[in-house]
């Protein structure tokens, strides 16, 4: 798992260089704890990095050169930003593999290392300047293609000092091995990964054609890693109550109609059709996992990944 670095927590610079260099320290020995907790992923930044101002006259670049700053933090993050690629590379990389012009804002401003981490499920690393000292970053997603424009809002991990990334191995854990290439990966390590889901045999074949460069094909490792984390914690209430990700049971109306009833019917393995008529909500290209969660075993039953299924909504 890669973290992305924040350009935008330092816009503006800090007031003076001491302020700066308490700030950078801090920054660095962050980024040391995300490698205790095992983060083992590159850290990216824009092709700049050095020039970028601590504060007014005094860049990223003359701290390395700052006689009066420890050498082994200067070393630690000069081994880290020296890599290709950068912010901007990854983010026009992301734009033209998806077709489409890409946006991520909070609170109004944009960024391409905020963009790089919402859209690809991956840590901020900034530094703690007052806007960016929270740990979860609220953000609103815009991605526009030929066919439509997907608004979605999200939360980004932001960490801003070490003990932000306290409470989040789980998390660093489960994100890493969600680093699947495409649908027979996702099968191969479902054992593991996704221990509390059983994926029927018509979506096991449905997984398994992705080839990992649809559009939604994170967000369905994302769902499903969530499915999979709320039936380990469920022991009362709701299903969808507690889970990370938007679920809802279909109307009266769909379960009524024959036609649409049947659409949401799938062979189990043990070879009965249910009727999955609950589902996650994806929303780039209106995509869904129907299931059904089992409150005796805490397990999830996956039937269907796909483009929403038919409704009385639909064009005829």
């Amino acid at each position: 798992m890669e973290m992305i670095f924040n350009e935008l927590s330092l816009d503006p610079p800090f007031g003076d260089p001491y302020l700066a260099r308490e700030k950078i320290a801090n920054f660095v020995r962050t980024m040391a704890v995300a490698r205790i907790r095992g983060v083992i992923g590159p850290l990216r930044t824009p092709s700049n990095f050095c020039s970028l101002d601590l504060a007014p006259g005094y860049s990223i670049g003359a701290w390395f050169v700052d006689e009066t700053v420890e050498r082994e933090l200067k070393g630690r993050l000069r081994s880290e930003v020296t890599k290709a690629p950068y912010l901007e590379e990854l983010f026009a990389a992301f734009e033209a593999a998806n077709e489409a012009l890409a946006e991520v804002q909070h609170d109004g401003l944009a960024g391409v290392g905020l963009g790089l981490a919402a859209f690809q499920d991956l840590p901020l690393l900034s530094f703690a300047a007052e806007r960016w000292q929270e740990v979860e970053l609220t953000v609103e997603t815009h991605l526009l293609t030929e066919e439509e424009e997907a608004v979605e809002t999200q939360a980004v991990v932001n960490w801003h000092d070490p003990t932000s990334i306290g409470g989040f191995e789980t998390w660093i854990d489960d994100r890493q091995r969600s680093e699947i290439r495409d649908g027979e990966e996702l099968l191969n390590q479902a054992e593991e990964i996704l221990p509390r889901l059983d994926i029927m045999p018509g979506c096991r074949d449905r997984i398994a054609a992705l080839t990992g460069n649809e559009r939604p094909f994170r967000e369905v490792v994302r769902h499903l890693i969530a499915l999979n984390r709320r039936a380990a914690t469920w022991f009362d209430g709701p299903f969808e109550a507690g889970c990370e990700v938007p679920c809802s049971d279909e109307s009266e109306t769909v379960l009524k109609n024959t036609r649409f009833r049947q659409a949401r019917t799938f062979v189990c393995d043990d070879g009965e059709a249910r009727v999955f008529s609950w589902h996650s909500k994806i929303n780039c290209q209106a995509w869904r996992i129907h299931f059904i969660a089992d409150a005796a075993r805490r397990r999830v039953l996956v039937g269907y990944v796909g483009r929403h299924l038919p409704t009385a909504n639909d064009r005829t």
